[in-house]
């Protein structure tokens, strides 16, 4: 039988095990994969699109990133953009699993 000390043990020896073999940190630049599509517009993939790691949600194997200046000026549409702010979201940053972005060095 495990008490809900070991299992609290077990949950932040998992947690930990995650940040260690995700290999990405705050301040990193990051590029996201192939195939991924904005969860809002599904319509619009963000393939390629770069920025930079503001946090690491590691229990959640999240990333939140900021795109880069490059990326806001060149390569996001204005379409998407307008979209965004018709809705009120904000088109600056974007919330990815961890599988879905890969480390770049600038």
């Amino acid at each position: 039988m495990i008490s809900n000390i070991d299992e609290k043990i077990l949950i932040i020896m998992e947690n930990l095990e995650n940040f260690i073999n995700c290999r990405i940190k705050k301040g990193d630049q990051v590029e996201i994969l192939p195939n991924v599509n904005c969860s809002k517009f599904p319509e619009y993939s963000i393939s390629g699109w770069n920025g930079r790691v503001e946090s690491v949600l590691v229990e959640h194997k999240l990333v939140k990133i900021a795109y880069d200046e490059w990326t806001l000026k060149n390569i996001i549409p204005q379409k998407y953009k307008d979209l965004f702010e018709f809705n009120n979201f904000v088109y600056k940053s974007v919330i990815l699993p961890i599988n879905q972005i890969k480390k770049i060095n600038i």
